[in-house]
């Protein structure tokens, strides 16, 4: 398999498993949604080891690190600004009030994952 049918391959991947899981939603099947993307995620896996070009280089792993600590960074500050508008707000509707602190704890929570991995890979990963 070269790159192109690959590419191609994921992209009908993509659109059968939106509508499968459009459909299982709408009839409240979430066994199938697991069930799909399970099997999607083994057949991307499958047909990924069976190009025999080079899929990614050095260069884009540098580029996709680069974007994840954006938006990482971006998502953090936009969630801090939307948890303290919420708390501001929780007069208004007591719900309020929860949707913060489910941002304060998702923001906390992030940042603890990404110093575990940053933990992992800076200790385990060490390259020559």
């Amino acid at each position: 398999m070269n790159l192109k049918q690959y590419k191609t391959l994921r992209v009908i991947i993509a659109a059968v498993l939106g509508v499968i899981i459009s459909q299982a939603i709408i009839f409240n099947n979430y066994l199938l949604v697991i069930f799909s993307v399970a099997s999607a995620m083994l057949i991307s896996l499958i047909a990924r080891r069976q190009v025999k070009e080079i899929i990614a280089d050095e260069r884009d792993y540098q580029i996709a690190g680069k974007a994840a600590r954006y938006a990482m960074s971006i998502f953090s500050i936009a969630a801090v600004f939307a948890m303290f508008f919420f708390l501001f707000q929780k007069e208004t509707n007591p719900v309020y009030e929860a949707i913060s602190f489910t941002l304060a704890y998702s923001v906390c929570g992030l940042l603890l994952f990404n110093s575990g991995i940053f933990y992992y890979f800076d200790k385990y990963e060490k390259q020559d």
